[in-house]
């Protein structure tokens, strides 16, 4: 994997990335692979969140493992090496997020410090901008709210930008919807522990205890696209907004724009190993990477990502698909709107 560097930009803030969970939606795909490590273009989706903080203004990393933690510390050595990292295991992680939240907080001494989901997408200028405004910001904590969002944590605030409620309370304005990407203090942390003595599990019920308890928390309005990837009907909507966002993919053998067609009229053979048999039809978007093998008469796409390792039967037809972790499609398969990994899919 390949990481940017530093840009300078005026503020530098410690982020930390909650990736403890198990990803319940993803089962049984994440019983052994954990979900931020899912690959989309070539790249997995921390890589690419990570690739975003770095540049935005991210000046140091804390990332919060639990389910797949050797996993996931393993995948992040090479950026270990280059940026100043730190991998911080999280007991009884199976509370939910809350727990992971906080023992992440405990663990840095930043007094303010960026949080987000390991697997939020979030284009740069979205990240960048709300960084910046928390030079300046003497709330508890910053909420990133994006007015035109149909999905997320609803977001209720008065005129001020304080925000009420994040569900409907009978007071306050809807404001917009959020992946849960905060600034906050170190002083939330207690918050944060109350709930969790309450028997509270999310991130979301510390932000509600603290709002109660009559502290600023704001909502700050946010641009620029952002998929909060829970479920596989998001990981494919986030997929296929790369394919229509980017122009080129690294590790692609093959790598087709919206409208390419290539018909394979004799069999291809690319010096990575993948193999790409006669009667063949590509149709872009289409990403295939290193080590792949297209059986004869295969239609495969538009908006088809196979991973390195992919083997596609023969007289297979696929469109709206990710295959990764050696994914194998058997001889006829005809499959649309589903994510393979290995030998298991899922569709939603």
């Amino acid at each position: 994997m390949v990481f940017t560097t530093p840009l300078g930009r005026g503020m530098r803030i410690h982020a930390i990335v909650l990736a403890a969970g198990k990803g319940a939606r993803f089962m049984p795909l994440t019983t052994e692979y954990h979900k931020s490590l899912f690959p989309l273009l070539g790249e997995p989706i921390l890589d690419r969140l990570l690739n975003t903080l770095v540049p935005s203004g991210v000046k140091t990393l804390t990332v919060a493992v639990g389910w797949c933690a050797d996993q996931i510390e393993n995948h992040l050595r090479d950026f270990k090496s280059k940026e100043d990292l730190r991998v911080v295991p999280v007991r009884n992680y199976e509370i939910g997020p809350l727990m992971t939240f906080v023992t992440a907080i405990e663990s840095c001494d930043a007094t303010r410090a960026l949080i987000c989901p390991a697997d939020l997408f979030a284009e740069s200028q979205l990240i960048a901008g709300f960084i910046d405004k928390q030079e300046s910001a003497d709330s508890l904590v910053d909420v990133a709210v994006d007015t035109e969002a149909q999905s997320g944590t609803e977001v209720y605030t008065e005129e001020n930008g304080r925000i009420v409620g994040l569900a409907p309370i009978g007071k306050g304005d809807y404001a917009g919807r959020s992946a849960m990407l905060l600034g906050t203090r170190k002083e939330f942390l207690d918050y944060a522990r109350d709930a969790l003595q309450d028997g509270c599990t999310t991130v979301a019920h510390a932000l509600e205890h603290a709002i109660s308890q009559g502290e600023m928390v704001r909502g700050v309005s946010v641009q620029g696209d952002w998929f909060d990837i829970d479920s596989p009907q998001t990981l494919l909507k986030c997929m296929k907004y790369l394919f229509d966002n980017v122009r080129s993919a690294g590790g692609a053998d093959i790598f087709l724009t919206l409208g390419d067609v290539f018909e394979v009229g004799q069999q291809l053979e690319f010096p990575s190993g993948t193999i790409v048999e006669k009667d063949v039809l590509l149709r872009g978007p289409l990403y295939v990477g290193k080590k792949c093998s297209i059986r004869q008469g295969s239609d495969l796409g538009p908006y088809v990502d196979l991973e390195e390792g992919t083997t596609v039967g023969q007289d297979t037809s696929l469109e709206t698909c990710l295959a990764f972790d050696n994914a194998a499609l058997v001889d006829g398969a005809k499959q649309t709107e589903a994510v393979i990994c290995g030998k298991t899919m899922l569709k939603e």
